[in-house]
């Protein structure tokens, strides 16, 4: 039994929590949570970086061993920024057989063309102003003259190709509409075609292969590479589409018409290649070989994807905190960061909708245990409402106050690193919006 004393006791603790509770449920989310509200003695209280106890220092870096092999989709294109500098793509893929019994191209009848087919995968393009639509792309297609093994996969390898290029051309890069060929009753998904030379297409006439690796130790593989005429326009790809491969074009003696597929690899390797350069840019410290240069950034804070700008949070000064007198042994309930978008994202290109986060332990880095928890109710991601980004740190605060790491440095991602060009701007701690802290916690009660 409960003695009646310690039961009323209980009670109150219980009324003062269940009123902390419904301020932090009626708030208006505009506000940033309401944490403020949150003020109970001797019950839940609030820290915030505001109240100048945590100090939150960031640094920003580019990564050259950016692993891009065996990814589904990728980015094609070029790009210009005065902030996070010059990218530009190539694509590197091995080429597969419909058939593993091998193929014989020269007695399929006559080959009228070959047509190299690009399908867009989901989201289509990253442009610097939302309002372009479509895009000229100048886009050059090789030979492979080496072929694709397992240590190419990072983003600064490249492979040896044959000088005489298969395509060099403009072509448009139309995301939205689909396009409609002669014999079609409707309009196919929305791609890219390049039809390739006759330096491919008499190479391909000639070729009898009795099985697919005598096909590869033939065509090897290509590469793709594309200069966006704005240099404002990268299109995703999806490589692994239906409609992405080689199709060759064909008709026999009597006239009937036929088309072969030769295929992106679904088991062969694949990676995709990115330039960087980051002069003249506000990164340009980064341009340096090693990639062990960081940006120490107090402004603001750069993240891009594709390996561009990375960035990491140091969240100095909350141990000292946690181990006064009076907050020790305090369980955090609540804790999250928000970080602003700074005014500077002036351009309407879409934000990244995910903002991962790691820890580093051992050199290595791991997932944040709020960023793979199926409660994780903030996601990680943008909130417009408030024109920020809302990080779940919760259970790593928890356990870094609990001495299991030994740092307590977060590492910022940006979702999409491969398959998508989206970036954004941060407010650094030198802004007059700079990003914050705010932890709900439950200390010790008086007796």
């Amino acid at each position: 039994m409960i003695p009646l004393l310690k039961l009323r006791k209980i009670k109150c603790v219980f009324y003062t929590l269940l009123i902390a509770f419904f301020f932090v449920a009626c708030v208006n989310e505009d506000n940033q949570l309401g944490l403020d509200l949150v003020k109970t003695s001797g019950g839940m209280d609030v820290l915030s970086s505001g109240d100048n106890i945590v100090n939150v220092s960031s640094a920003v870096f580019g990564i050259d061993s950016l692993e891009t092999q065996q990814n589904d989709n990728f980015v094609l294109g070029s790009y210009n920024d005065s902030y996070f500098g010059t990218v530009k793509t190539s694509i590197y893929t091995s080429l597969s057989l419909e058939e593993t019994s091998g193929k014989d191209f020269s007695n399929m009848g006559v080959i009228d063309s070959a047509v190299l087919c690009l399908a867009y995968s989901r989201g289509g393009a990253f442009v610097k102003d939302t309002n372009i639509k479509n895009d000229n792309l100048s886009v050059n297609v090789y030979l492979l003259s080496q072929e694709i093994d397992s240590t190419k996969k990072y983003s600064k390898d490249e492979v040896p190709c044959e000088s005489n290029s298969i395509f060099s051309g403009i072509v448009n890069a139309d995301p939205l509409h689909g396009i409609k060929l002669e014999g079609d009753t409707a309009d196919r998904i929305p791609h890219i075609r390049m039809t390739l030379n006759d330096y491919f297409l008499n190479k391909l006439k000639q070729g009898k292969y009795a099985s697919h690796n005598d096909f590869v130790a033939d065509f090897k593989g290509i590469k793709i590479t594309a200069t966006s005429s704005s240099n404002s326009f990268l299109a995703y790809i999806n490589m692994i589409s239906s409609q992405s491969g080689i199709y060759v074009y064909y008709h026999d003696e009597a006239g009937n018409k036929g088309a072969y597929m030769i295929n992106f690899t679904k088991t062969g390797y694949r990676f995709m290649h990115i330039d960087k350069d980051y002069t003249s840019s506000a990164l340009s410290v980064l341009q340096t070989p090693s990639s062990n240069d960081t940006l120490k950034t107090q402004d603001y804070i750069y993240l891009a994807t594709m390996g561009v700008a990375e960035a990491s949070l140091d969240l100095t000064g909350l141990d000292v905190w946690y181990n006064q007198d009076s907050i020790k042994g305090a369980a955090l309930n609540r804790a999250e960061l928000i970080l602003p978008v700074a005014k500077v994202n002036t351009a309407t290109y879409l934000f990244p909708a995910d903002i991962l986060t790691f820890r580093k332990q051992d050199g290595k880095y791991y997932y944040l245990e709020d960023q793979v928890a199926v409660s994780n109710w903030t996601g990680n991601k943008y909130d417009s409402k408030i024109n920020a980004y809302r990080i779940d740190v919760t259970s790593y605060l928890q356990n870094y106050l609990k001495g299991n790491y030994d740092n307590c440095v977060i590492y910022l991602v940006p979702d999409g690193r491969i398959s998508t060009a989206s970036r954004v701007i941060l407010s650094g701690t030198n802004s007059s919006n700079p990003p914050k802290l705010n932890i709900i916690y439950s200390h010790p009660s008086a007796n």
